[in-house]
């Protein structure tokens, strides 16, 4: 999509010349292309760089700088509006204190940002924060979604607070807090790898994290509280090899699934663990074999502290293991080829 941003005629002429530029993305309704500024509160943008609260696009970096908007944003289809829209790659980096807010009053299905392709964040020299509200969801990406760091804190009131819908999501830091009315933090189709940061998650109705591919965790804080499951692995492989989890679950704290394969392996190799299940399992596995090599994990639940389905071994090979089931087992294996080693 293109812009006009210059013309001039000639008096008593039809000439008409023009310069067209290439709308790279649109923020709170209005398209940026290389160069372009937009203050807080314009409807217009400006190549004049504002004192400040304004975000700025060139390269296919969109910088908000204490940028602040409330409104539905661009409606790039019927019935669908976004705060930020960007149909290529888009990297935001995020300086300052930055707020967008979709009023609960809106008709639309709206987005905070929605990216077509792959989006990443990340903070400018001296930090950088986004708190984002939005009656609906949040963040939407259709391919990869990556944060390098800086705060992302997103209320999502009707559904997810990040979705992304065929692609992976990687976390290298920063603080990520989401409070969803579903799934704090969903890969629909792909992985989700998580090299460090800290995590505080609230999931009204879903899960705190979930992915269809495999889930890695390499270090990290986290905190979640979630009406379903706390980490839903749903690939072929769950890996945590260190940080702090303290999971507050409705159902299983920790789920890994190989939907229908029933492949499935888990492995906790370090960590601290503190996971409690309201009406379920501490952690729950289908598929090959879970692997606890190290860590302190301490599980408080009302069904089976660890349960083993469809013939899933358990190896234990060190760390520190406590579990108060409640009136379920300590241990639960469905199965009677399942092995349980220590």
């Amino acid at each position: 999509e293109v812009k006009v941003v210059e013309k001039s005629s000639i008096a008593g002429s039809p000439v008409i010349t023009f310069s067209l530029k290439k709308v790279g993305v649109y923020v709170g309704g209005v398209g940026l292309s290389d160069g372009d500024y937009l203050a807080s509160g314009a409807t217009a943008t400006t190549t004049t760089k504002p004192a400040d609260n304004y975000a700025y696009y060139a390269d296919g970096v969109l910088t908000l700088h204490n940028f602040e908007y409330s409104g539905v944003g661009y409606a790039f289809t019927s019935g669908y509006t976004a705060v930020i829209y960007a149909a290529e790659d888009l990297t935001i980096q995020l300086e300052g204190k930055n707020r967008l807010t979709i009023p609960d009053n809106s008709s639309n299905s709206e987005f905070g940002c929605r990216a077509e392709k792959n989006l990443t964040f990340r903070e400018g020299e001296t930090g950088g924060k986004l708190t984002l509200v939005s009656p609906v969801l949040g963040i939407r990406v259709r391919k990869n979604l990556t944060i390098e760091n800086g705060t992302l804190d997103l209320t999502a009131n009707g559904t997810d607070s990040i979705y992304v819908a065929e692609g992976d999501i990687l976390i290298k830091d920063g603080t990520v807090v989401l409070k969803a009315k579903r799934t704090g933090m969903q890969a629909y189709t792909g992985g989700i790898t998580i090299e460090n940061g800290t995590f505080d998650i609230v999931a009204t109705t879903g899960n705190g994290f979930y992915s269809k591919g495999n889930m890695t965790v390499k270090n990290g804080e986290f905190s979640i509280e979630s009406k379903d499951v706390g980490l839903y692995a749903a690939g072929e492989s769950l890996v945590i090899k260190d940080g702090d989890f303290t999971i507050d679950s409705y159902a299983s704290a920790i789920y890994c699934y190989h939907s229908g394969v029933f492949d499935a392996t888990a492995v906790i190799e370090d960590g601290k663990f503190t996971l409690t299940s309201q009406n379920g399992r501490g952690i729950s596995l289908k598929g090959n074999s879970l692997t606890i090599k190290g860590g302190e994990i301490s599980i408080d639940s009302t069904g089976s502290g660890i349960r083993l389905g469809d013939a899933a071994d358990l190896i234990i090979e060190g760390g520190r293991l406590q579990v108060d089931a409640g009136t379920g087992d300590g241990i639960c294996s469905l199965s009677e080829y399942a092995n349980v080693s220590v």
